[in-house]
């Protein structure tokens, strides 16, 4: 029987590079998936992907673990929001997170504060 675990993570360096390693090391995974495109896994395209993306891959690398990624290149972005305007909703979620650590982001309680302002710039069918 195969086991998945999904581990959310943040983004913007807000993810502790060693809490995910020891979450990595204690589900000890067969294969991992990341929010990569599959095609930019192992080249200099890895560059642009958030810093805790990077290191998962490089800890399934370097520990024999296939890793494969599941991102897709699309602007996810509701019709007439601005980059800058995501931007201003990801500086409002990190205040409602400071505090908390991107453990405590996983917690039903704390995506409930966080999806109003997803909301506001996200379009759900893309």
């Amino acid at each position: 029987m195969n086991n998945v675990y999904f581990i959310g993570t943040l983004h913007g360096g807000l993810t502790d590079h060693r809490q995910l390693q020891d979450v990595l090391e204690e589900y000890q995974p067969d294969q991992l998936l990341v929010e990569i495109i599959d095609d930019d896994l192992g080249n200099e395209a890895i560059k642009k992907y958030p810093d805790e993306m990077q290191f998962a891959y490089n800890w399934a690398k370097n520990n024999d673990i296939t890793c494969r990624g599941f991102d897709v290149d699309i602007d996810v972005r509701k019709s007439g929001v601005s980059k800058e305007d995501e931007d201003r909703v990801i500086a409002e979620e990190d205040e409602i997170l400071d505090g908390y650590s991107w453990k405590d982001a996983n917690r039903s309680e704390i995506t409930a504060l966080l999806k109003p302002y997803s909301d506001k710039v996200t379009d759900k069918i893309k």
